[in-house]
């Protein structure tokens, strides 16, 4: 089991280097396999934690135009020579965030079931509501027009194509990005040591790990939304630390939504609801643990690799790289989608690209969710 658990550490480790690879796309070729469920189990757990962390340095480093600086606190600090800090304070959030969400799971087990009874008659006006809050926030009525298209792509998408969400989230928040560097020929600076990191903004991952909990009685809430929400007026650390944290104690307290309400929100978790149905104390005790050490395992790797990949854009043409993982995700999407992915993909990339040029968060793009769930509900 220890082995498996390393495998699913390292090949989460390596997909998050690669934009594209995503956690659902790996739980279904793991599914496809029909190997031993609890196994694919302690593999996915780990897949899903160490991918989480590992995916913070291309999210960092890849996808950073000057067009969308006032937008995305991560590419602020990369555009100042301070990606290392960036990913430290992120990685550190994962981690801290992982380690918050065990800490709570008593409480949460205890609260959960309560909560889903309680919110369940007023789901729709509750996300609803949610929905209202993140327009307000920046009163942008592209915002709303984002989101309303974004959600009419969604409805279209999930319901024609073939692995839906890999063309539509792909290119509304990977391609695009990449396709506002390669136009604006984007130069990323050296990157110098990290400064000293204020312990201060390390409270964020609580933070982190109490929305990430609050998050999973809202189906199509995700991070971003969640993030959004919650970061008021917190500086650029303090919000890296916050989604770091949210991304890995998502993977975590969806395990114990699975085990205590039944509830799986999170893709791998989904999966392993597939394989295993319902868990028993000593499997998610078992799930848990796995997590923990990808979570610490990750964590060292992605310290210790980010230097490495930070060297790769002095040696490298950054407008080439990102040309090089636009065609990889546009292989991938012809390959698992069809042509029909590659119309969402392309349409989505558009939509993703039209965010940050008329100033307006690009999360607003999870309105491809956040409809089709409205609708579901109504």
């Amino acid at each position: 089991m220890i082995e498996v658990a390393l495998l699913g550490v390292v090949i989460g480790f390596l997909s998050g280097l690669v934009p594209g690879i995503h956690t659902n796309l790996i739980a279904v070729l793991v599914v496809s396999f029909q190997a031993d469920g609890f196994l694919s189990s302690v593999f996915l757990v780990a897949v899903a934690v160490s991918r989480s962390i590992s995916d913070t340095l291309p999210t960092i480093f890849l996808g950073a135009s000057d067009d969308v600086l006032s937008l995305l606190p991560s590419h602020q600090l990369l555009k100042k020579g301070k990606g290392l800090e960036a990913v430290f304070l992120s990685v550190a959030g994962s981690l801290f965030g992982c380690l918050a969400s065990v800490a709570l799971l008593p409480l949460f087990v205890l609260a959960f079931p309560f909560l889903v009874m309680l919110v369940k008659p007023v789901l729709f006006w509750l996300l609803l509501a949610g929905i209202f809050v993140l327009f307000l926030q920046e009163r942008k009525i592209w915002g709303v027009i984002i989101f309303v298209f974004a959600g009419v792509l969604g409805i279209v998408t999930l319901s024609s194509v073939q692995n839906p969400l890999f063309p539509l989230l792909s290119g509304l928040f990977g391609a695009s990005g990449l396709v506002l560097s390669i136009k604006n020929r984007s130069v990323i600076p050296t990157q110098r040591e990290r400064s000293k990191v204020k312990g201060k903004s390390l409270l964020s991952s609580l933070v982190g790990a109490g929305a990430a909990a609050v998050m999973l009685l809202f189906p199509g809430l995700g991070p971003s939304q969640a993030a959004s929400l919650v970061a008021g007026k917190r500086s650029p650390s303090s919000f890296l630390v916050l989604t770091g944290a949210l991304g890995t104690a998502d993977v975590v307290l969806s395990l114990a939504a699975l085990a205590v309400a039944g509830k799986a929100r999170n893709g791998a978790v989904v999966m392993i609801q597939s394989l295993l149905g319902t868990l028993s104390f000593s499997t998610t005790a078992t799930l848990l643990g796995a997590s923990l050490a990808a979570a610490g395992l990750a964590t060292i790797g992605a310290l210790l690799f980010a230097p490495v990949y930070a060297r790769l854009f002095e040696y490298f043409d950054y407008s080439v790289l990102c040309c090089i993982v636009l065609a990889f995700l546009f292989v991938l999407v012809m390959a698992l989608s069809g042509w029909r992915g590659i119309l969402v993909f392309v349409t989505a990339t558009a939509l993703g690209t039209l965010a940050p040029l008329k100033g307006v968060r690009r999360s607003h793009a999870m309105g491809c969710l956040l409809i089709p769930t409205l609708v579901a509900l109504w």
